[in-house]
């Protein structure tokens, strides 16, 4: 289940007539989850040729791997929804800024991904963070940092397009940070049984986030059961771990917002 929370409100961004972000968002998560549980199901044929016990549990998805894997699939979704997309595109950065304030000379930098949708250019900049489904979101190491450098990173690519409006028109640039939310099963409960609190914890992560971090577009993807308990952890890695949903939050930047 792929689920929209918040949706995009900058005029600039959603202009149908250019292309929507809110559409070109959708479609692109609808792609990556289309082609995560592709990845899912492949191997899980695989696992079962020897007659393996509980072969969805020896399955890694690469939506709940690491941030490259991560940046894998998506590059496979803009290709799926976009006519023209190129990963690590460079664009200029502000230069740095010294002790006195000072700023220096721009500096050659990149950003994820570049492609076209509709009438417009978007740059996509892509980070991941894996965080439990216990405690509060206000907690979670590393949360507020990573989200502050998708914002900063996409903002300083939206400066670069600008500069070359005949070469791309109409930009927008997407921060966007993939949130997996996961949690350890102890020996001493059943898999099925964290699962569920994991899940129920959902809606609270959810809101948390939301408030905490008051992204532009915020989505839930919930996968199927068959994909949320995997083994491979621990000291002789016999243990399961839940993955009860992963969590899509990310800021748009446009010319303008719209009146709330």
């Amino acid at each position: 289940m792929l689920k929209v929370i918040n949706q995009v409100r900058l005029k600039r961004a959603t202009n149908a007539e250019h292309g929507s972000i809110q559409t070109f968002l959708e479609q692109l998560l609808v792609e990556v989850v289309s082609g995560n549980y592709r990845y899912f199901l492949n191997e899980h044929l695989i696992n079962s040729a020897p007659d393996l016990n509980e072969a969805e549990a020896y399955c890694w998805p690469p939506l709940l791997a690491n941030e490259r894997q991560v940046s894998g699939l998506f590059a496979n979704a803009l290709a799926a929804v976009c006519p023209v997309s190129r990963p690590e595109f460079t664009i200029s950065r502000p230069g740095v800024t010294d002790k006195r304030g000072k700023e220096g000379p721009e500096r050659s930098g990149r950003i994820d991904f570049f492609a076209t949708y509709g009438k417009r250019c978007i740059g996509l900049e892509l980070k991941q963070i894996p965080i439990s489904s216990l405690g509060d979101t206000s907690a979670k190491r590393g949360l507020s940092a990573r989200w502050d450098s998708v914002k900063e990173q996409s903002s300083q690519a939206l400066s670069h397009f600008r500069g070359a409006p005949s070469i791309y028109p109409h930009p927008v640039t997407v921060g966007l940070l993939v949130i997996r939310v996961s949690r350890k099963v102890s020996k001493k409960k059943a898999p099925a049984d964290v699962r569920t609190e994991a899940v129920n914890q959902m809606t609270s992560m959810l809101r948390d986030i939301g408030s905490r971090l008051k992204p532009d577009f915020l989505a839930h993807y919930v996968p199927p059961v068959e994909m949320q308990t995997f083994l491979g952890w621990g000291k002789n890695e016999d243990e399961y771990r839940v993955f009860p949903g992963v969590i899509f939050a990310g800021v748009v930047h446009g010319k303008r917002a719209a009146k709330r």
